[in-house]
């Protein structure tokens, strides 16, 4: 199940018509494009990874046991490692 990112796409530069401006300009472009999606897809990786290790619903008691406490500790260090 793929968790949701939203994606911040640069908006795109408008062309002047001087050629040595509209490449720089759209090069520019490009790797800002090339580097959000990066970014953007690293976190979705970790994102995934965190919810594979994270069940939907989970119970304690009240006061949680000795082993609940274990469980969770154990399940935290599994969700800092994926997310890491």
């Amino acid at each position: 199940m793929a968790v949701p990112v939203d994606v911040v796409i640069p908006t795109p530069p408008r062309l002047t018509g001087n050629p040595a401006v509209d490449v720089n300009s759209l090069t520019e472009y490009t790797h800002l494009l090339f580097k959000q999606l990066v970014i953007q897809g690293r976190v979705l990786d970790r994102l995934n990874a965190a919810a594979v290790l994270v069940p939907a619903s989970t119970t304690f008691s009240n006061p949680p046991t000795t082993a609940e406490c274990r469980a969770l500790a154990e399940k935290l260090n599994e969700l800092i490692t994926a997310l890491g």
